[in-house]
């Protein structure tokens, strides 16, 4: 038996299974969160009383310290005895599923498949395959999940929500008493806006405010994050904001050669599969040809990689200088270019994209300092009419 003291966050775990966590203990354990270890530890008891829960085919496997009530430890290593118990109550639902569009899971106690309608415990992780969708209402809050995210629900109602990858679209109802926060590997989101869309990948995280203001915490630092505006959290470096881009000014010709204008559009992203249908408004399907210009902006500076997948022919200008150059008639090719990117700068940009016939395609992607290869986002771009 040992004599070392139990760890703070480890005895309100087992006041909140046992439904004993009173309002000094839930707002002790909110600022004990704070912390990324006091995070994970909470993570990995979830965890541990789901995999108890599934293998011994009960609601939890606990044993008794003296006046305390921990996890069974469940490793074959510890020499421990366990006294079994059964949990009294399960842990109190806190979010309900409002819409699925393809394979959603819950891990908690078990993988199960989600469907509308299914209540969710607090502590449960939701995991999305790729194309999937999902829609939770949780509190006052109203959380859309796009394909490959993976988050937690709070530990208790007036707890934040921890995304460990993906992205997720947060609507607050301003009206509510309890509005959740977002918490990932890089930063601690804390509501006071209405809506806002947290994205995590391997080197940090983004926020987007699309209505009020946002609270963002990162390295020990707040800072408010107004409406229009997007920062990305990056380890070791100080968060910047910018606005949120809508695109880029797109202007279709007839022909090749850029010479016959049809019509102009913005277009959110340079991310096409017109395959044989064009790109509609009455252009035609083949034969044609597509000017993007307007600016794009990198929350981080130095060099950055832009990549090209096209079908057929595609140029890409940096501050008139041309980095990508890949015109040929085929299938379809990537090609890459750098260009050195000031943080925070709006640089100059144009795209040159000319279709023959068949399999219309293109795809602009980038990667640099703390940002893993994606996509161009809508949010990076601005639209303008420079040449």
């Amino acid at each position: 038996m040992s004599d070392l003291p139990e760890p703070e966050i480890d005895r309100l775990f087992a006041a909140w299974l046992d439904r004993r966590l009173d309002e000094a203990g839930a707002q002790r354990l909110l600022a004990l969160l704070d912390d990324p270890s006091a995070r994970r530890r909470w993570r990995e008891l979830s965890d541990l009383d789901g995999w108890l829960a599934e293998r011994h085919g009960m609601p939890t496997v606990r044993r008794r310290w003296p006046g305390r009530v921990l996890f069974v430890a469940g490793l074959a290593a510890a020499a421990v005895l366990a006294v079994v118990i059964l949990r009294p109550t399960s842990p109190p639902s806190i979010a309900v599923v409002a819409a699925i569009e393809g394979d959603v899971q819950r891990l908690y106690g078990g993988q199960t498949t989600l469907t509308v309608g299914a209540e969710l415990p607090a502590g449960a992780q939701v995991l999305l395959a790729d194309g999937a969708r999902a829609q939770l209402r949780v509190g006052g809050a109203i959380i859309d999940l796009l394909g490959g995210s993976r988050l937690t629900l709070p530990a208790i109602a007036a707890g934040d929500i921890a995304l460990h990858a993906g992205r997720i679209h947060v609507q607050v109802d301003p009206a509510a008493a309890i509005k959740p926060g977002v918490v990932t590997a890089h930063a601690l989101i804390k509501v006071t806006g209405t809506r806002f869309t947290v994205a995590v990948d391997a080197f940090g995280s983004d926020l987007l405010v699309d209505e009020g203001t946002v609270n963002l915490t990162a390295a020990g630092v707040t800072r408010a994050v107004p409406a229009g505006s997007r920062t990305r959290v990056i380890p070791g470096q100080t968060a910047l904001l910018a606005p949120i881009g809508s695109g880029l000014r797109g202007t279709y010709f007839a022909g090749m050669d850029f010479a016959t204008p049809l019509f102009t559009r913005d277009d959110p992203t340079v991310d096409l599969d017109w395959t044989d249908a064009g790109p509609g408004q009455g252009a035609p399907t083949t034969f044609y040809s597509v000017r993007w210009t307007g600016t794009v902006t990198a929350l981080s500076g130095g060099e950055w990689t832009f990549i090209a997948t096209a079908d057929d022919g595609v140029r890409v200008w940096i501050e008139e200088r041309l980095v990508i150059d890949r015109v040929r008639i085929g299938g379809a090719v990537t090609t890459s270019g750098t260009a050195t990117l000031v943080a925070g700068r709006a640089h100059r940009i144009r795209i040159d994209y000319s279709q023959h016939i068949q399999w219309a395609t293109l795809r602009l992607q980038w990667e640099g300092p703390g940002q893993a290869r994606c996509v161009v986002p809508t949010a990076a771009f601005h639209p303008s009419e420079h040449p």
